[in-house]
């Protein structure tokens, strides 16, 4: 009996995969500029798309290690950032303020803050967990996976990382990031891309602003 072809469906499970993969690799370009409306508030910045822009990803996990699909972001608003937990300037100030913004706004059940980790050699899930445990947010989730899977997220989003190896001994290599923010809609569609600069009050009205649903009249 030829022990072979059990192995085949195996086979065509890894091939569908990556093609998949590929397929979001190559539909999903950074999103041009003149497909979004640039709107300024005040030194900060916010671009929204004319379109919203659907997303796919598969195979992260979140910061308790259970799989995480892009289906699990509908239903409500979500705010993107992506960092590392061993980021030395701007990660943890900037998740403080998205948190503050969260409590500030309206309505805030109506928003969850995602924290994907461009750093997948050492950002698991028990370190995204502890790392976002500082916050004292529920509301705060963390993404982890691989580097070809964070990829195909970052570029449907139009988010840039890449890796630096000078670094100090204590903190390692560094990883250069995007510091803007990703606002997907409850349909799972990218819809706007804000500056990350903002204080929590000011990135509050922002959200409040752009949350708000289209008017009636």
């Amino acid at each position: 009996m030829d022990r072979r072809f059990p192995l085949i469906p195996a086979a065509l499970v890894l091939v569908a995969t990556g093609l998949y993969i590929t397929y979001i690799y190559r539909s999903a370009e950074t999103v041009p500029r003149d497909a979004m409306v640039r709107e300024e508030a005040s030194s900060e910045t916010t671009w929204v798309l004319q379109e919203p822009r659907k997303l796919g990803f598969l195979g992260l996990r979140n910061q308790h290690d259970q799989d995480f699909s892009v289906e699990q972001l509908r239903g409500r608003w979500s705010l993107l950032f992506f960092g590392y937990t061993h980021c030395p300037d701007i990660c943890t100030p900037t998740l403080g303020r998205m948190s503050e913004a969260r409590r500030l706004l309206r309505h805030p059940h109506e928003l969850s803050l995602v924290f994907v980790s461009v750093d997948p050699e050492r950002d698991d899930g028990r370190r995204l967990r502890q790392f976002l445990e500082l916050f004292q947010d529920t509301e705060l989730l963390g993404l982890h996976g691989d580097k070809d899977q964070i990829k195909a997220l970052a570029l449907q989003l139009g988010a840039e990382f890449r890796r630096e190896e000078e670094g100090s001994p204590e903190a390692g290599y560094l990883v250069q990031h995007s510091s803007r923010l990703f606002l997907v809609n409850p349909e799972a569609r990218l819809s706007a891309v804000l500056d990350g600069g903002r204080q929590g009050q000011e990135l509050a009205a922002e959200l409040n602003r752009l949350l708000l649903p289209p008017s009636s009249g």
